[in-house]
């Protein structure tokens, strides 16, 4: 066919085997890829708005029409972390995914740590070079790595896409101070997102959120830096595993859409029944997991108004504050937990054990970080400033990976 820019022309041309989306946006992109599944062409594309939103009613399109829907370029870029979930991990039932997965932001807290930039020129150097667009709402909000978490929890647990359903909060807020202060008490500050298969009194769910969260310098996250993606997934036979990559970038992107295009040209004479479906179970497997609520169960009273202490201390009630007025989740204290070798990131204070770590039990004055037991979730809970009886309460995550 000759050249056009009419792409509807294209996702309906006879000549046309495999569709290849990569404009971004949810509304002319579903028309495109509808039309084109309905006149019996697979699709390739690198873009997760479209899927976190329209997502059920295209893999459905896709299994009608005997087609293939392929998409790893949509969540971590170089990470083939799909095609891990599918395939390397389908002996696993998987309990939690957790991770970096939006290159951006993790460019904007790297400058903010390393540089000591405020968000405000980190957010323009990252625009500078090409990681953020110039409306960079979606990156900075924590929309973008929603929209890939809502896709890699379809395939880990076996549920719809439940984009809708994720608990969202960006690091607008967060300022140099904040980054600063957390550094000098071990942690570091990423936007994390988490899925997890909850149980709450005996009504089965599955948490999903993007937040930022703490996590202690000791953590293998913590060193996912500038513009890379890190993620971390608990099989119940393989244990944890780490998937690590570039995040963002024109040459990562046209990697992995490359590798799908081969992966489609190999579905050659195939059947349809015979392919590994589209988010991993079959659609008579997929299970309409609810929403599980994202608890709270810890806090940690720290004196507003307290008399003089050592760099230390103020440094730790400055960082309360602060993290507090900027939402970041398991925001700091006077303890955190053991860095297991090969757990989550993030803080919370679960006492239910696992790989995770992080988390505030109780506050103690003076003193450096004291070891405790391991304990906490990837990312840990929602995090808000209570101003009560002259004291800021930091709200830390719920955390319990087992």
């Amino acid at each position: 066919m000759a050249l056009t820019n009419d792409p509807m022309q294209v996702a309906t041309h006879p000549d046309v085997d495999v569709l290849v989306e990569v404009a971004g946006g949810t509304d002319a992109a579903r028309e495109w890829v509808l039309a084109a599944i309905a006149a019996g062409k697979h699709v390739v594309t690198a873009n997760k708005s479209l899927l976190a939103v329209h997502g059920s009613e295209i893999f459905a399109a896709a299994r009608q029409h005997g087609v293939a829907v392929a998409y790893e370029g949509a969540v971590a870029v170089s990470i083939p972390i799909v095609k891990a979930l599918r395939e390397g991990l389908t002996a696993n039932r998987i309990e939690w995914v957790a991770g970096i997965v939006n290159g951006t932001t993790n460019f904007i807290l790297s400058k903010m740590r390393d540089e000591g930039l405020d968000f405000a020129e980190a957010l323009q150097q990252a625009q500078a070079l090409g990681y953020a667009e110039a409306d960079p709402t979606f990156d900075i909000e924590g929309v973008d790595a929603a929209h890939k978490m809502a896709l890699l929890a379809a395939n880990a647990f076996g549920m719809p896409v439940r984009f809708a359903a994720a608990q969202i909060e960006g690091f607008t807020r967060l300022q140099g101070l904040d980054v600063a202060c957390a550094e000098q008490l071990g942690f570091r500050i990423k936007l994390l997102g988490v899925a997890k298969r909850r149980k709450d009194h005996d009504v089965r769910g599955v948490e999903l959120r993007v937040q930022p969260a703490l996590v202690p310098t000791t953590h293998l996250m913590a060193h996912v830096n500038g513009s890379m993606n890190g993620i971390m997934v608990k099989g119940d036979a393989a244990g944890v595993t780490m998937y690590y990559g570039a995040g963002a970038g024109s040459e990562p992107t046209a990697s992995a859409v490359i590798a799908d295009l081969v992966d489609v040209a190999r579905l050659d004479g195939t059947l349809a029944a015979q392919r590994v479906p589209h988010l991993g179970f079959h659609a008579h497997a997929v299970d309409d997991t609810g929403r599980a609520a994202t608890r709270c169960r810890a806090h940690a009273p720290l004196p507003a108004r307290a008399r003089a202490q050592r760099p230390a201390d103020r440094s730790r009630r400055r960082l309360a504050g602060h993290a507090a007025g900027a939402g970041v989740a398991g925001a700091a204290g006077p303890r955190h937990d053991r860095a297991p070798r090969h757990g989550p990131p993030g803080a919370g204070a679960d006492r239910g054990g696992g790989p995770g770590h992080g988390g505030l039990r109780r506050a103690r004055a003076g003193g450096p970080p004291r070891r405790g037991r391991p304990g906490g979730d990837p990312a840990g809970g929602d995090a808000g400033g209570l101003s009560r009886a002259g004291k800021i309460m930091v709200k830390t995550g719920s955390s319990a990976y087992s």
